[in-house]
């Protein structure tokens, strides 16, 4: 079944509440452990509205995840502009925002992450659209680092694994399964971006940051 997005009042408020729904029920409980039922419950709703909507929980994730993704690549996006315009002092000032943003979208699209997570692991395959978020991601990275080490460049092998613990870390703080992480907000973002900086560091084997 072909996701189609409604066009009229009742149809756009319907799918709005199997949304919240579903977004409240992977958060709390997890994908694998929320069925149909438990949304159409929580919505009010009745199964056979969200089958006729969605065709399956997974099209319901999936329109969550798509949600996560557009938010993020707009803040990266913006992230870029500010860049260019001369609002960071440099490469680190520039990542302390990236994982400060990072970890407010986690926060507000939890359910969304939860639930791919347990996709990908039921499925053991990568979803393309988290492939392409983290290219972008990569990108954004390996462009701040040229912008502010003119002349250089960091090539992608050596981008991915810093780039990756800056999510991961966000990720399992947001979790709340990373104890050892500061509480305080600025403290731990300065962790996260001096470790991501620590592995840049060591994969290109000379001391480039401060």
């Amino acid at each position: 079944m072909t996701y189609v997005a409604p066009r009229q009042g009742r149809a756009i408020e319907t799918e709005a509440k199997f949304l919240e729904a579903a977004e409240k029920l992977f958060a709390k409980n997890g994908f694998n452990n929320t069925t149909i039922d438990h949304i159409a419950c929580a919505a009010g709703l009745h199964r056979g509205a969200f089958l006729k909507r969605f065709g399956s929980k997974y099209a319901i994730a999936d329109i969550l995840f798509e949600r996560y993704c557009s938010e993020s690549v707009c803040r990266l996006n913006e992230t870029l502009q500010a860049m260019r315009g001369g609002e960071f002092a440099g490469f680190r000032d520039m990542l302390i925002q990236i994982s400060v943003g990072l970890e407010m979208v986690l926060r507000k699209h939890i359910a969304a992450n939860r639930a791919f997570n347990e996709i990908l692991a039921n499925r053991l395959e990568i979803e393309e659209k988290a492939n392409n978020l983290f290219r972008h991601f990569i990108q954004v990275f390996r462009d701040g680092f040229a912008h502010f080490s003119p002349g250089e460049e960091v090539a992608k092998r050596d981008a991915i694994p810093p780039a990756q613990l800056l999510v991961v870390l966000n990720y399992n703080y947001v979790l709340e399964i990373a104890p050892s992480l500061p509480r305080e907000h600025l403290q731990r973002h300065n962790a996260i971006v001096d470790a991501t900086l620590s592995m840049l560091d060591s994969n290109l084997g000379v001391k480039t940051h401060n």
